[in-house]
């Protein structure tokens, strides 16, 4: 005859086994996979989530002698969507990363800060890669109209700021490449 204690034993040790798979379901899948945290004030849940900005490109800010003034990662716009939907519910954490807006012609362009939580500096950039124009330290969650002054053919989002910080000016270029 079994011992009724074992029974006991296994039934609840089956009843745990279930619980923590439900409860924490890592378990069943393999090693845990540490996520940093990242803190409500650095980005806020916006219409489209806290989504972070993808790494397709790098973009090299150039001196007139050819050097570097700063690099940074990009993710790429080129569709309708990603163009309309842009920064939108989403805020740079500092000014490593930004967005560049890649159109198939050089045109005038104008962009808004709807839905945009933080405030941006917004480079317009000739078909040729040198800035044209740039509206600093826009103002976030308006609609106010931010216009290219001229033909471009890019636009670059940038944390506010960025221009500042680096220097950037009217004639500075731009070298960008997928990664």
């Amino acid at each position: 005859m079994k011992n009724p204690g074992s029974r006991v034993f296994s039934s609840a040790t089956m009843i745990a086994s279930i619980v923590c798979v439900l409860l924490f379901p890592s378990f069943s899948r393999g090693p845990m996979v540490a996520v940093p945290c990242v803190q409500a004030e650095e980005t806020p849940p916006g219409p489209f989530g806290s989504v972070p900005i993808r790494e397709d490109g790098i973009l090299h800010v150039i001196r007139p002698d050819g050097s570097i003034i700063t690099s940074i990662l990009i993710e790429i716009a080129e569709t309708p969507e990603a163009k309309a939907r842009g920064l939108m519910g989403r805020i740079l954490p500092d000014y490593s990363r930004g967005m560049l807006f890649v159109y198939d012609t050089s045109d005038e362009r104008e962009f808004w800060m709807r839905n945009t939580p933080g405030s941006l500096d917004i480079i317009f950039i000739t078909e040729k890669g040198c800035i044209r124009s740039i509206s600093e330290k826009t103002t976030p969650e308006s609609d106010t109209r931010y216009r290219s002054e001229g033909s471009v053919k890019y636009v670059l989002e940038v944390r506010a700021g960025f221009c500042e910080a680096f220097a950037i000016t009217l004639g500075t270029c731009i070298r960008w490449q997928r990664t």
